[in-house]
């Protein structure tokens, strides 16, 4: 952006867990869970509040239906 550019890792990562996430206080605001349709669907808003970089995983993650095949083995 603006001539500048950046070489870092977005990871996303995927998993089942069991019981309550308890985000650590001083590292995360605020945490909610939303479901993969409703989060690709807010992603691919225009205008959404999401980052550049997770609209494009987003993308990329739809596009190869990884998540979709991951969800089907639950």
């Amino acid at each position: 952006m603006n001539g500048i550019e950046e070489n870092e890792v977005c990871p996303t990562y995927l998993c089942r867990i069991t019981g309550r996430p308890q985000p650590e206080p001083d590292e995360v605001i605020d945490a909610r869970w939303t479901p993969w349709d409703d989060y690709v669907a807010d992603a691919m808003q225009p205008g959404t509040a999401l980052s550049p970089w997770t609209i494009a995983q987003v993308r990329e993650l739809q596009h190869s239906g990884l998540v979709e095949r991951y969800l089907r083995l639950a």
